[in-house]
């Protein structure tokens, strides 16, 4: 498969951003884990002690930090929705999401969680989907076991081996099309040592929409493959921060 039309919109920005007074606390995260590290050679694996389901948020509200300082089997849930929101004034988009919003639902686990996860794709959907987590250790970063047609739901379960904020994504083809709807979001493992404290945390992704109409044209708009082979967003859009967006080429 050629992967060339989806390079474009792997580049979102994504931050996870914690202001202490007047200093920051700042992750930026690149497509395969900035923060990532190897785990060592051969080392055990923590025990798992204990249950939860995860909390999930929408942007630009990030969970709360883990503070437990053990293991444990985190259950998460998504649910994908294809559903129709305001890109701009007039202008509506009909997103492929999870969780309803883009970008998609934040989940937050620890180093050496064992992850059951859940895709769930609504009835009302009219395309099949799946999720690829950067932070799975594995072929398609559970890709092939998440593929999950309208009505249906999937479930594969992974160990969260390196810590680092990460992007997760739709991966069923097209994926340029999928991710280009709003298919995207973050994943954060946080190092079993923990993070330094800071006052508050925010979840922002900037992302580029391709509309069949150019910037300003009113009513629904759809995907447009050729603009975004050619990387022509109508919009350049930071969802999180009030579906504020702005024209970059047109």
């Amino acid at each position: 498969m050629n992967y060339t039309p989806v390079k474009s919109f792997l580049k979102h920005t994504a931050l996870l951003l914690g202001s202490a007074l007047f200093a920051s606390s700042l992750i930026a995260a690149e497509p395969d884990g900035a923060l990532s590290k190897a785990p060592t050679a051969n080392a055990p694996l923590p025990e798992i002690v204990g249950e939860e389901v995860a909390v999930i948020t929408q942007a630009p509200n990030v969970p709360p930090p883990v503070t437990r300082t053990h293991a444990t089997k985190v259950i998460v849930t998504l649910e994908v929705k294809e559903v129709v929101r305001r890109l701009a004034d007039g202008v509506e988009y009909l997103f492929w999401t999870f969780g309803g919003e883009v970008p998609g639902n934040f989940i937050r686990i620890r180093e050496g969680d064992f992850v059951e996860f859940h895709l769930n794709n609504h009835p009302s959907s009219k395309m099949p989907h799946n999720i690829d987590l950067h932070a799975v250790t594995g072929p398609g970063g559970g890709a092939a076991s998440s593929f999950s047609a309208p009505g249906h739901s999937s479930q594969f379960s992974f160990r969260a081996l390196n810590p680092g904020l990460y992007v997760y994504h739709c991966a069923t083809a097209p994926v340029g099309m999928h991710v280009g709807n709003g298919m995207y979001g973050m994943i954060l493992v946080e190092p079993k040592e923990g993070l330094a404290k800071v006052d508050k945390e925010y979840y922002v992704m900037q992302s580029e929409v391709y509309t069949t109409g150019k910037f300003g044209a009113e009513g629904l708009q759809t995907f447009d493959q050729d603009k975004a082979i050619d990387e022509r967003p109508p919009y350049i859009v930071p969802f999180a921060l009030g579906w504020r967006s702005r024209s970059r080429y047109e």
